[in-house]
């Protein structure tokens, strides 16, 4: 097959070079051109200035568009259309732009101003304004945005429009038995007395698994305690204190207290004895007066003796003889309570003396003096005889001289 060349345009295709671009006018431009928007001329090469017709109404600007053959009006306000043919206010329908209930207001320069009901933000209070963004919520909680509004989802332990109360779970009394709640953030602790533990204090501590109780004392467990039952001799809430049976001064007279567990024992003075030093010791008891009456006093004893007796005892024999009561040489000899006195011979008499006139004795009177001479009693056995016609006395003859 021959390749088909294509033919040189003709001069007039040249001439209206700037003719629309359509195989079906091409024809038409023999000695005259049809030109295309924005172009006029014989050959179709003057720009056409379309503003030059004033085609903008309202005193509306022209600007010559950069597409041959248009023009743009710039309206001035409250004008719209494509010349600005049209008289219009922005905050009409359906021209008002502003939305979400907004009010429009008509500016001086034809603008519309939308006045933003609470809550809406933007030219067009198009935007819902996040009330979260000022973080209203507190103590971490989740704000929620809304229209005009928020909400907050507290975590736990919170309450309050904005999370800005702590719940006080003490508020219930939760703690038993007079515990003392501390209160923290969504939860509490319960402090508790002594003899209850527990999350709440509701449990009774058995203090008597410990055997709090001293000495042997015996322990019951009660509610937030226990209670000691001691043994004979020991006191306190645990039995500790040892009582002092000696505190009430039972041993009398002076004597000493020495405490012991659940006793006592007394060390009594000298003259005392009992259990409390309460009984005067009778030292009469052992009979210490040997001839004598006892009489008991306090720590001691007094003999009354006997006559004839002495000492504390009355244990000694009075000599009587000690003081010489014999006289004229005779002999003392000591009895109980008494003395026996031994005359010499010519004398007589308790004390000897009694001089004995041995003239007077009748067996030996007629004998004694002789020649009629009358005997003359001297010292003890002696005797004289005197005559009767005034003789010299003769010297004293003892008679047992003349016995002899």
């Amino acid at each position: 097959m021959a390749s088909m060349q294509m033919e040189e345009p003709r001069e007039e295709e040249q001439i209206c070079q700037n003719a629309w671009k359509n195989a079906f006018i091409w024809f038409l431009c023999f000695f005259s051109c049809l030109c295309a928007a924005g172009w006029t001329g014989q050959q179709c090469t003057e720009d056409i200035n379309e503003c030059d017709s004033e085609p903008c109404l309202h005193g509306a600007t022209c600007y010559e568009s950069t597409v041959h053959g248009q023009f743009l009006c710039v309206c001035p306000p409250f004008y719209i259309g494509r010349i600005c043919q049209y008289h219009y206010n922005p905050c009409d329908a359906p021209y008002n732009p502003c939305i979400n209930n907004s009010t429009c207001l008509a500016q001086v320069d034809g603008k519309p101003l939308c006045i933003c009901p609470k809550g809406f933000g933007g030219t067009y209070c198009e935007i819902d304004n996040n009330e979260c963004i000022s973080s209203p919520c507190k103590n971490h909680g989740h704000c929620v945005d809304g229209v005009n509004s928020y909400r907050c989802f507290c975590r736990d332990g919170f309450s309050g429009t904005q999370c800005e109360v702590e719940i006080n779970e003490c508020s219930s009394s939760p703690c038993a038995n007079s515990g003392t709640c501390i209160d923290f953030i969504n939860r509490f602790l319960c402090n508790c007395p002594l003899g209850y533990y527990g999350s709440r204090c509701e449990l009774d501590v058995n203090e008597c698994e410990t055997r709090p109780c001293l000495h042997g004392g015996s322990c019951f467990n009660k509610p937030g305690g226990y209670q000691c039952t001691c043994t004979p001799g020991f006191t306190g809430s645990q039995c500790e204190v040892d009582i002092n049976e000696c505190a009430s001064a039972p041993c009398l007279n002076n004597g000493s207290c020495v405490d012991d567990i659940n006793s006592y024992t007394c060390y009594c003075r000298s003259g005392f004895i009992g259990i409390n030093c309460e009984t005067n010791a009778d030292e009469c008891l052992s009979a210490p007066c040997l001839h004598g009456r006892c009489i008991d006093l306090i720590d001691g004893y007094q003999c009354h003796c006997e006559a004839g007796w002495t000492s504390s005892r009355c244990n000694i024999n009075v000599d009587e003889c000690e003081s010489t009561p014999c006289l004229n040489g005779g002999s003392c000899q000591d009895l109980v309570n008494a003395f026996e006195c031994t005359c010499l011979s010519g004398y007589t008499g308790e004390f000897c003396e009694v001089d004995i006139d041995v003239c007077t004795e009748p067996l030996l009177n007629s004998s004694l003096c002789f020649n009629g001479g009358k005997c003359v009693d001297g010292p003890g056995r002696t005797f004289y005889c005197r005559s009767v016609v005034c003789l010299p006395i003769t010297r004293a003859i003892d008679i047992h001289q003349v016995v002899e």
